[in-house]
């Protein structure tokens, strides 16, 4: 009887893990949101660690710890609710073409390129930062040149 149930386990493990590759995870038919359902409900749990770092990488350390803990918490169910949906709704086109409800990546392959655009995203918001703190350093050199001249006496 456990043999069985092991076999049972295993045959949907690998079952589930040809049909959640990348390529059919966006496509627009009822395989592919049935697999990304079944993705969904596998990988909810990682929501938590997914967005602490993600608020952690874009807003810092102690928003990562707080707000993404419980941003992750919210999204784990969220995932896992979403997941439970698309498997039972597979057979039909809702939404319209079979189109993902959730757009951001489930699948775990994507991470180096969901890692690079938070990296891309800093460093865009430190050049945003250095660039509005130059200007100011401009804007507070014009007005002392200008309190200069008007300080100074006309001969």
């Amino acid at each position: 009887m456990m043999k069985m149930k092991m076999r049972s386990v295993a045959a949907v493990l690998v079952f589930v893990w040809t049909l959640g590759g990348t390529g059919i995870a966006r496509a627009d038919d009822p395989l592919a949101k049935f697999s990304r359902g079944v993705c969904n409900i596998l990988t909810c749990y990682a929501e938590v660690q997914n967005q602490a770092k993600k608020v952690k990488d874009e807003q810092g350390s102690f928003a990562g710890m707080t707000y993404g803990l419980v941003k992750g918490l919210v999204m784990t169910g969220m995932r896992a609710l979403v997941g439970i949906f698309e498997v039972a709704t597979c057979p039909f086109p809702w939404p319209p073409e079979y189109k993902p409800i959730l757009t951001d990546p489930v699948n775990f392959l994507e991470t180096e390129k969901i890692a690079e655009e938070a990296r891309r995203k800093k460093e865009e918001r430190e050049k945003k930062e250095a660039e509005a703190a130059q200007e100011k350093q401009t804007v507070e050199e014009q007005i002392k040149t200008s309190e200069k001249q008007t300080a100074a006496p006309a001969p």
